[in-house]
Formats: C-alpha cells, structure tokens, sequence
C-alpha cells in the first residue's frame, strides 16, 4: 500500500496493534474484527453459517485481511472508501439488503479504538 506524504506511518500495522489491544491471536483477527464490526444480523449468519457457506463473507474477510496491513491512517482510509463504494454500487444486492456486511463506521469506529492518537479527521471519528 502506498502512503500519503503527509500521514505518520503507524508504530505497527493495524493487525499487530489491534491483537495487542484486544489480546486477540494474530490468526483470529479476521473473525474478531468481523464479530465486532458486522452488522447484528450479519453478525448472526456469520456465526452461524459463516462455516457453510464460505463465500458469503469473502470480500468482507478480504477487506479486514487488508485493513489488517495498513500502516497510515491514509492506507485505512483509502480501503474503507473502496468498501463504501462496492456497498453504494451494491446497494441492492440481497447481501446488502439484509446487511449481511461489515460496517464501515464500525471499521471507523474501531480504528479510534486502537489508534486513537492517529485521529485527526472529522471522517475517521464518523463524523
């Protein structure tokens, strides 16, 4: 991922901060950062049938693999805008209907929480 010139790269990428943060193992962030972030309906299939039907949260799992790289508030960012727009141009796809997703406010919120010093935006606190 490429940095912006002006953002402060992060001491550790967001995967390595979050797992300190949350005491969570490295090889669960995905599925802990999906249980917090999806939608409560979402958050139900998941638990339930996120096993059997494995393609139902791919490109949501996918996007938390690479938000778990980032290093900059800029590399966050730029992941979280192209998830607002597959979801925008989605919109009414049965998926996004039921909310069967992951939040990107929650992603926001969820940045706040572990790099809370690396705020400086109305957009990263979801305002």
């Amino acid at each position: 991922m490429n940095n912006n010139a002006n953002e402060k790269v992060w001491p550790k990428p967001f995967k390595d901060a979050y797992c300190d943060k949350f005491a969570c193992q490295p090889e669960r962030f995905e599925s802990s950062v999906m249980k917090r972030c999806l939608y409560p309906l979402g958050g139900l299939f998941y638990s339930l049938f996120g096993w059997a039907i494995p393609g139902l949260f791919k490109g949501d799992l996918e996007v938390v693999n690479t938000l778990g790289m980032a290093q900059s508030s800029y590399e966050f960012r730029s992941e979280l805008n192209k998830l607002y727009t597959y979801n925008r141009m989605n919109r009414n796809s049965l998926k996004q209907r039921l909310l069967l997703r992951v939040s990107t406010r929650e992603l926001r919120k969820l940045l706040s929480e572990v790099y809370p010093e690396h705020m400086n935006s109305r957009w990263e606190q979801g305002g």
